[in-house]
């Protein structure tokens, strides 16, 4: 066989390929038009629940990256309170341990995903952050649905 007539069949082959996919519906999502809708056991942003946190520290043990910094403090009545609470994104590894481990179950792992930032200092996610994240990132129902949004 020459090799003219090897890459004639080649391209003939390639070039069916392309015609008989060409007629398909389109698969691929236009991203900032459709959003995907993460799935309950999707392992997102990070955040916290100060109403149920105990300052055990317990999450800080057992933080594999060793990215969770909890400072906390008494009042008069012997509470515990949290002083300082931070989680540092950039060596966050999204295992979900923090929140396996917690036994108030204070720490969750959202379905925020688009966490690029400019400045890598916006990755340490302090008290307040996490506090927004469970508002803005809960997952409460069915995943994997393509969201359109409004322009």
């Amino acid at each position: 066989m020459s090799i003219t007539k090897y890459f004639l069949n080649d391209f003939r082959h390639g070039m069916t390929v392309v015609f008989k996919h060409l007629f398909k519906p389109i698969v691929t999502m236009q991203y900032p038009e459709e959003k995907w809708r993460p799935y309950a056991r999707f392992r997102g942003a990070p955040g916290l629940d100060t109403k149920k946190c105990a300052v055990c520290c317990m999450c800080t043990n057992v933080c594999p990256a060793g990215a969770i910094t909890i400072i906390g403090k008494e009042n008069e009545k012997g509470e515990k309170l949290i002083e300082k609470f931070e989680i540092d994104a950039s060596r966050c590894i999204y295992c979900g341990l923090c929140a396996e481990y917690c036994p108030r179950s204070a720490i969750i792992l959202t379905g925020g995903y688009e966490l690029s930032v400019f400045d890598k200092k916006e990755l340490i996610y302090d008290l307040a952050h996490l506090e927004d994240n469970v508002k803005k990132y809960m997952i409460n129902d069915e995943g994997g649905v393509i969201e359109k949004t409004k322009k």
